[in-house]
């Protein structure tokens, strides 16, 4: 009868399923690995971006900036950095803030000046960029009242020594387009 054509039907459907399953788990790993690999690029993207900023003698000139005494120079030096620092965001997308915070973790110059002031000496954002470069994952910032991620980097004196940190508040439209649904497709 008719028992063995259910029984090998039914098996060949099964078989038929786990192949399916199969190559459906085995493309949810390969987008998993491209869009580790994109958030990695990106990541790395911002590092470097903070690096270029804070090029040996312009660090020099943040630190002096950050340590000098306060006078009329110091505060033009102050506004020529925070000049560059707007120039730069208009130019590259990469970031929508930048900030630089003493030993303290206050924030002593920012291209949002909302952020001037504020202490930020508890978050791992400026704790981890006195000892090195450092990016915090994605967090809610309730003052912000949305998420972001901070790029950090320790700002050091002629000595060598820390005397702050460069911190960029990320722009996440690229994070955003990387964590669509098929974005590791390409167009179509």
């Amino acid at each position: 009868g008719v028992l063995p054509f259910v029984v090998a039907g039914f098996l060949l459907n099964e078989i038929n399923n786990r192949l399916l399953t199969d190559d459906a788990f085995a493309e949810l790993e390969k987008a998993a690995i491209i869009k580790e690999h994109s958030i990695n690029e990106w990541a790395e993207t911002m590092g470097e971006t903070l690096a270029i900023i804070l090029s040996r003698s312009r660090e020099l000139e943040v630190a002096e900036a950050i340590t000098g005494d306060p006078s009329l120079e110091t505060e033009l030096q102050i506004n020529s950095i925070q000049r560059d620092f707007a120039g730069f965001l208009l130019s590259n997308d990469t970031f929508e803030e930048f900030f630089i915070l003493d030993l303290e973790g206050r924030v002593v110059l920012s291209t949002d000046d909302e952020q001037v002031g504020k202490l930020f000496a508890n978050q791992a954002f400026f704790q981890e960029g006195l000892e090195a470069a450092y990016i915090q994952p994605p967090l809610y910032s309730p003052s912000l009242k949305k998420t972001s991620v901070v790029a950090a980097h320790p700002i050091s004196d002629g000595a060598r020594e820390v005397v702050g940190v460069l911190a960029g508040r990320a722009n996440l439209n690229a994070l955003d387009a990387i964590m669509l649904p098929g974005s590791e497709l390409g167009e179509t």
